[in-house]
């Protein structure tokens, strides 16, 4: 869910064992501290965006401290989108053919604004379809040294990454091949060098807005 307002039905549901959890989607921090102060059952899980393009440490941190699952959806940016348009809201291509993330996407568009970035770097210097626009993060120099490095794709990287972060991940797929190797994340790791180095990737940048 996304709004606090309508956590206490999702309680009753639990109550009355038609469910064994309840979460929400896109909370930030005030928006879980202000949703904890009221209710009675504890949400367990907090599905957002997150990449190495948009780290959001301090909701991670915050999340763990809390016990709350964090899902990260769209794991590798937005590859749908061409590359210029990245950055840009959504509504003007979703009439578009998009991906099972990208529709999710459409129906996570309720966040609060505070939620919400403006789409630029930290220092402003990032414009959304100039030059200084990040590349895609499956095409990311650095992501694909790492990837070499450990002979896997940019796609197993990005869900290592957030896996020893502590994050549960939503990669998508509709190639059978690319689902059987987004699965196969679990014989190797990242080193404590290259974790730091991908979250030094983060532009701050949302893609779904």
């Amino acid at each position: 869910m996304h709004s606090p307002m309508g956590f206490p039905a999702m309680e009753k549901l639990v109550d009355e064992g038609l469910v064994k959890s309840v979460g929400v989607s896109n909370f930030n921090i005030s928006q879980l501290e202000r949703l904890l102060s009221v209710c009675r059952i504890k949400p367990a899980a907090n599905q957002v965006e997150l990449h190495p393009y948009l780290t959001q440490p301090k909701l991670v941190e915050y999340c763990k401290s809390k016990g709350i699952v964090l899902i990260a959806y769209s794991p590798f940016g937005c590859p749908a989108l061409p590359c210029s348009r990245r950055l840009c809201c959504l509504p003007a291509v979703l009439g578009r053919r998009l991906s099972t993330s990208l529709l999710f996407a459409k129906y996570c568009l309720f966040a609060e604004s505070s939620s919400r970035c403006s789409g630029l770097s930290k220092s402003s210097s990032l414009s959304p379809s100039g030059e200084n626009s990040p590349v895609p993060l499956l095409e990311n120099p650095t992501v694909n040294e790492i990837a070499q490095k450990h002979g896997k794709t940019s796609a197993q990287v990005l869900i290592r990454f957030h896996i020893q972060r502590g994050i549960a991940t939503i990669p998508k797929s509709i190639t059978p091949a690319r689902i059987v190797e987004n699965a196969e994340v679990y014989d190797f790791h990242l080193t404590r060098k290259e974790i730091p180095t991908l979250e030094g990737l983060d532009y701050n940048t949302r893609f779904i807005k």
